[in-house]
């Protein structure tokens, strides 16, 4: 069995979040979450509205630079931030709605461009930065470390399971048990969080370390 498989099917507990959860301290986890980030001198009022910065700031670069379509696509994407005059609205499913089909129409080249699994991968990498940022958020923190060992986080998004599987979010199967979709959300998460409890570790030996000087 892969490791994918295990981590689907082995879990202790899934805890499952999104930006309605029952549990309100678990919306934090949500990019709607209302945490203001900051990154490479921008605010942005939420994770979701870092996300599509960088979303349309990527595909603005597969467009010859200085080029009418380059530009409109980062004036587009400025509009995300906070300083911006014409910004978005600040909330996140208004930052989604922005970003996605009821924004700024994508080419088809644009689209195969932004599925291409270069700028996946690099999304990957902007979802990670908008969740270490966020864990520097004292309740945020306080969130990670009140998880249990051996759970797991899934970030609720439902989809089809054979034709349309979530990539950053999943559900559980009412039947099977298993987890369906990638929960990509879910899993940086994880990471985030396993990252803080080693450095609490780390923190706790060198401690005792320097009490047995």
């Amino acid at each position: 069995m892969s490791q994918e498989a295990k981590r689907r099917r082995v879990a202790d507990e899934w805890v499952t979040f999104y930006s309605k959860s029952k549990k309100q301290e678990l919306r934090l986890l949500s990019n709607f979450a209302d945490l203001p980030i900051k990154y490479n001198g921008l605010t942005f009022p939420t994770g979701e509205h870092r996300f599509h910065h960088a979303k349309f700031t990527l595909v603005a670069g597969t467009h010859a630079k200085d080029s009418p379509r380059a530009r409109q696509l980062l004036e587009y994407a400025f509009r995300f931030t906070s300083g911006a005059v014409n910004a978005f609205s600040k909330d996140g499913p208004s930052a989604k709605r922005a970003g996605g089909k009821g924004g700024l129409p994508s080419t088809s080249q644009e689209l195969r461009q932004y599925n291409s699994r270069e700028l996946q991968g690099k999304m990957i990498e902007v979802q990670r930065s908008i969740v270490e940022l966020k864990a520097r958020n004292e309740r945020v923190r306080v969130v990670l470390a009140g998880l249990g060992e051996g759970v797991r986080l899934l970030h609720f998004e439902r989809g089809s399971l054979a034709h349309n599987p979530s990539f950053w979010g999943g559900f559980i199967n009412k039947q099977s048990g298993i987890m369906c979709g990638e929960s990509m959300l879910g899993r940086l998460w994880d990471e985030q969080r396993d990252r803080l409890c080693d450095d609490e570790q780390k923190d706790t030996l060198d401690g005792n370390s320097e009490l047995r000087k």
